[in-house]
């Protein structure tokens, strides 16, 4: 098999579309690089946690968020850490955009060291910069992906800096979306440019902020819920994105987002 090295697209993600009832212009749900989006009602839950990084707004009213440590009470935003045991529920909001982070990606660090350390308590977003966050959703011009780094921006008060990914980088992840079945991935892609398996793990991890393997569960997940937001039902969505079976593909949802896949897509 011949490959050939060639630069990865500035923007893979795929946009999940839901039913837009408010004119906006991002909707639905959306999963990129170790980031995802969902926009929409969240009813009361149990007190749960997760491992991506959750940032939740209120759209027209407040939530009503507690912990372990901390009472109910009623905030415009708020920033959840990994693994983070909590119960965030619409109070008198209209929607919630809830916006998750992979922990270990650029992203996720950003939020983690300047924001909400370690396990540390849960942080308040006030409502002057839920304002802005929400005035992004509205704006036609700016990608899903420039959207989540706008709001991480925000929330820092500061500019991220853009960073171009080393071109072998780029073919490594165009290899891994378009191989996700493939386990032997580290070693291919690393024969085919010329350089130690060792070396391309580091390079990897230190331009994309995750492992190989952490990339590609987030490429099988953007995959099936792809498939599912485009009417597949979850058990052949999970087939055909290389996942076991529904259970395996719901287990990891759940672990990431800390929810069943079920909440949001039916089938």
């Amino acid at each position: 098999m011949e490959l050939t090295l060639v630069p990865q697209e500035d923007d893979q993600s795929q946009i999940l579309k839901g039913t837009d009832m408010l004119g906006r212009s991002h909707c639905g749900m959306w999963i990129g690089l170790g980031a995802a989006y969902y926009i929409g009602n969240i009813k009361s839950s149990d007190f749960h946690c997760h491992h991506a990084i959750q940032i939740a707004i209120a759209k027209g009213g407040t939530l009503d968020v507690s912990d372990d440590n901390t009472p109910s009470r009623q905030v415009s935003g708020i920033i959840v850490p990994s693994q983070k045991r909590h119960r965030v529920f619409q109070f008198d909001a209209t929607e919630t955009l809830l916006i998750y982070l992979e922990p270990d990606s650029g992203l996720g660090r950003t939020i983690a060291t300047r924001c909400s350390p370690g396990d540390g308590p849960m942080v308040e977003i006030d409502a002057i910069c839920t304002q802005k966050i929400l005035q992004l959703l509205h704006d036609p011009k700016i990608s899903n992906h420039v959207l989540i780094e706008s709001t991480v921006s925000l929330l820092v008060g500061e500019a991220l800096e853009e960073k171009r990914l080393d071109t072998r980088v780029s073919f490594a992840l165009q290899y891994i979306n378009n191989h996700l079945s493939a386990l032997d991935s580290l070693e291919c892609i690393a024969t085919v440019l010329s350089i130690t398996p060792r070396y391309l793990r580091r390079l990897f991890e230190r331009e994309i902020g995750m492992s190989m393997q952490r990339y590609r569960l987030w490429c099988k997940l953007r995959k099936a819920l792809f498939l599912a937001a485009s009417g597949t039902s979850l058990t052949e969505a999970a087939i055909e994105a290389c996942f076991a079976d529904s259970a395996h593909l719901s287990r990891t949802f759940r672990d990431i987002f800390g929810a069943a896949p079920s909440r949001i897509f039916s089938g």
